[in-house]
């Protein structure tokens, strides 16, 4: 879990209800994991992103930060790998989620146990920069599905804009 607190800063802006998370301030929701995929279950990353941990070890995390930003998700997404020592970089593309649109990178990381594979996905919602994060070693391409499933279940008006 430590490579996840590594890559960026975190928020626990988060109201949980029954079927996901709704960001405090900017409003955005998206699905909880566990009711996507029951196997897959909630950790704490130092209590202020939200994370699960898969039955195989993969971890996946959504880590935003609101504040007014001029740059482009791939930029942003080059600033989560800063400081990550020994990188393979492995893809690097634009990505969208019905109006959402981010930046995808995957890149292989060594570390004193071997090799992790990380995919992040960057983006930008109104003043908030959202980090999803997925890491794993054998278990990282059984998790990626379900990791493309919670990222693109992002909506930026909930409920058709009505309050929680």
């Amino acid at each position: 879990m430590s490579l996840l607190l590594a890559l960026g800063c975190a928020s626990s802006a988060f109201v949980t209800d029954a079927s996901g998370f709704r960001h405090r301030t900017a409003g955005f929701y998206v699905a909880s994991p566990a009711l996507l995929e029951p196997a897959w279950r909630r950790v704490d990353v130092e209590g202020k992103a939200i994370s699960f941990q898969g039955p195989r070890g993969a971890i996946m995390s959504l880590q935003s930060s609101c504040r007014p930003r001029r740059a482009s998700p791939r930029l942003l997404a080059q600033h989560l790998q800063i400081g990550l020592p020994e990188r393979a970089q492995r893809d690097s593309r634009a990505v969208r989620a019905g109006t959402l649109e981010g930046w995808s990178r995957t890149f292989d990381v060594r570390g004193p146990s071997g090799v992790v594979r990380v995919r992040t996905v960057t983006a930008v919602y109104g003043d908030c920069v959202l980090d999803w994060v997925l890491t794993g070693d054998a278990s990282f391409e059984a998790a990626q599905p379900l990791f493309d499933t919670w990222w693109g279940s992002f909506e930026s008006e909930p409920n058709g804009g009505e309050a929680w």
